[in-house]
């Protein structure tokens, strides 16, 4: 699963560009013929639309049919100039009269042979801001309603043989309000000055879900919304027609594999500043582009191997007399990566950027405005390099949200491996217990709100025993519980008290190599042992004893809040000694090796020390962002040395693998 946000984009560009605003499958764009004014440019030059003598009967590509009301003519050399069907400007190299019907052969003229003198200066809106579309006679007209923008929920970007959608924008919409400025200024039958400016905000959104097989390679482009719009501007006396066209695209390019869905979210904001404008020569005008995003949260699972990148590409165009001068393209896009580097290890990265390309085209004023080609602006920011990393391990996971929904949390405290490498948690304040497989995907979950078998009231610490079976400190109920590995349960023992079976605050629970069993109690700065069915072997003294753990050879490591450190005793209570700095903890785990993985509550992180106690590496800071805890509650180890911890106060489990 892929989710992708993208929002805020601001453009700001001060382009030379012109192009004709074509309709939708012939359709007239320019409305009814605007009243004109009496024109005579000079002598040779007719203004058809306007003549008292002359009224337009047909246009083809290559001629016009005049209908001769009274005794008026055209001759060889003779410009013509007109706004019917986009507007033209052509000059006369035949004629034929037939009654009263003259048949006109020309050739396309000059902007500038039509206009002597003169200047305008304008600003018309295009883009479909906030409105609603229709599909229209083959494309997308704007509706002037209230909503989203373009919205381009369900467009499936790639999909399977089969038909299915393999990438697809489950939600996602378009807005784009931007005004369009021309000024155009003519002197003596040469352009002096031409500028045009597009300015406006796009805020994109999207979730796109990719489920890729193997070996994709896939790249299209699917035209999102295209937008025409007439305007009029007066160069000297003559009434000019300017199209105004947009078009919206999106690009996508996606390939790889994955054995599981990609999960990204984005949002990015932008600010672009860029331009041209020519008087006498190009010059750029409105600044550096430049680009701000914000950082998403991104889970992509951890055999994944895929790149997706998605660039909604707007093209501008705009038109004098229907002729192109120029074409402007805007292409805001970003880019999301990841690839296994060795099982489980992977790396994300996610780049934005923006390109602005202006291509300018033969046109009405290109005799006299020399070509020019801009090059693209082009800007980007890598996000993120990678998962978060460690010295000595790496992010490669992390799930969870606030909520009592699958996969939501209430203060997730307990974390436990167990048989097939499934993941136990305690949901503290949701008083359940939730089941997940190594990745992180929900399984099942058993537990409410209660003082009945199979009940709970705020559960803390949570094991798993040898022989399979869930053992859970029921803190609130002053008892220890436990269940098969389905959750069926299997019996309980204690009660509120200092006795034998008894407890005042129960935390941490472990499960040793031979059944024994090891239970915190904060209430009394005390662990208990059992044997896995609940019969007592002893108390022992353990200052504000939190989390406790065993080693491969049975021997019990305890922890609190300022304890005065890591407290070792062997199998039957005996105390051996203490380890590591005065921090306080609130779980810990041995691995195979001897080292001991401790919580500390108050800098937020997981602190590895060796065998003696000594710091050897560290996981993560305070903060919510990947690698970063707010008061861990809880940390597990599975036998290839993966490290899990439920990250409490964030209500979300992360994954560390050893590189």
């Amino acid at each position: 699963m892929t989710r992708m946000k993208i929002r805020g984009l601001s453009l700001t560009l001060f382009l030379t560009a012109a192009s004709l605003l074509a309709g939708c499958s012939g359709e007239d764009v320019t409305g009814p013929i605007p009243d004109y004014p009496p024109t005579w440019i000079r002598d040779n030059v007719v203004v058809v639309d306007d003549d008292p003598g002359l009224r337009l009967h047909d246009i083809f590509e290559d001629g016009l049919i005049l209908e001769r009301l009274g005794g008026r003519t055209v001759s060889y050399g003779d410009l013509l100039a007109g706004s019917e069907r986009g507007g033209y400007i052509r000059y006369v190299h035949h004629v034929e009269a037939d009654s009263n019907f003259l048949r006109v052969g020309t050739k396309p003229g000059f902007l500038v042979d039509a206009v002597i003198m003169g200047h305008d200066h304008g600003t018309f809106m295009i883009g479909p801001g906030s409105a609603i579309f229709i599909e229209s006679t083959g494309c997308r007209e704007m509706m002037t309603a209230g909503g989203p923008g373009i919205s381009l929920d369900g467009i499936v970007l790639y999909g399977g043989e089969n038909g299915s959608p393999v990438v697809a924008i489950e939600r996602g919409s378009i807005a784009f309000s931007p005004a369009v400025d021309i000024g155009i200024a003519i002197y003596g039958r040469r352009v002096t000055r031409l500028g045009i400016s597009l300015e406006g905000d796009m805020e994109i959104d999207l979730d796109i879900h990719a489920d890729l097989p193997a070996e994709v390679r896939h790249s299209g482009v699917i035209k999102v919304a295209s937008l025409r719009q007439p305007a009029m501007m007066n160069i000297g006396n003559v009434p000019i027609p300017v199209g105004l066209e947009l078009d919206i695209y999106l690009d996508a390019r996606i390939e790889g594999s994955t054995t599981e869905p990609c999960d990204a979210g984005y949002t990015g904001n932008h600010t672009i500043n860029a331009g041209i404008d020519y008087s006498g020569s190009w010059e750029e005008n409105g600044g550096d582009a430049g680009m701000t995003f914000d950082l998403p949260e991104m889970a992509i699972g951890p055999m994944s191997d895929c790149l997706i990148r998605i660039a909604v590409r707007t093209e501008l165009r705009v038109s004098f007399y229907s002729a192109c001068t120029a074409i402007i393209e805007i292409a805001p896009w970003i880019e999301t990566a990841c690839d296994a580097e060795q099982f489980p290890i992977w790396r994300w990265s996610l780049t934005g950027g923006l390109s602005i390309s202006r291509r300018f085209e033969p046109g009405i004023l290109d005799r006299l405005i020399p070509r020019w080609e801009a090059p693209a602006l082009a800007d980007s920011v890598i996000l993120g390099s990678g998962p978060y990393e460690a010295a000595d391990h790496i992010l490669i996971k992390m799930w969870g949200s606030p909520g009592t929904a699958r996969g939501e949390f209430d203060q997730p405290r307990g974390i436990a491996v167990g048989q097939q490498g499934h993941i136990y948690v305690t949901d503290q304040n949701n008083h359940r217990i939730v089941v997940f497989d190594r990745f992180g995907e929900y399984l099942y979950e058993w537990g409410s709100y209660g003082f009945s078998e199979g009940m709970f009231l705020f559960p803390t610490g949570i094991a798993v025993a040898a022989d399979g079976s869930v053992l859970v400190s029921d803190s609130g109920n002053h008892r220890v519980q436990r269940f098969s590995a389905d959750g069926t349960f299997l019996g309980q023992w204690g009660e509120e008290g200092t006795g034998e079976e008894q407890f005042v605050q129960l935390e941490g629970i472990a499960a040793g190599p031979d059944s024994l069993i090891a239970v915190c109690d904060s209430g009394t700065s005390s662990f208990s042992i059992y044997t896995v069915c609940g019969r007592f072997i002893g108390r022992f003294p353990s200052v504000l004893a939190r989390g406790v753990a065993f080693d491969a050879a049975s021997n019990i490591y305890t922890a609190g809040c300022l304890s005065g450190g890591v407290t070792k005793s062997d199998r039957s209570g005996q105390y051996l000694g203490t380890l590591g700095p005065d921090l306080c903890l609130t779980d810990l785990a041995v691995d195979s090796g001897g080292n001991i993985y401790v919580l500390d509550y108050d800098l937020d992180r997981l602190d590895i020390l060796d065998r003696s106690g000594s710091g050897v590496s560290s996981i993560g800071s305070s903060g919510d962002g990947p690698g970063e805890f707010t008061r861990p509650g809880g940390v597990a180890l599975s036998p290839e040395g993966w490290v899990y911890i439920a990250d409490t106060a964030n209500n979300r489990i992360q994954i560390f693998a050893p590189k």
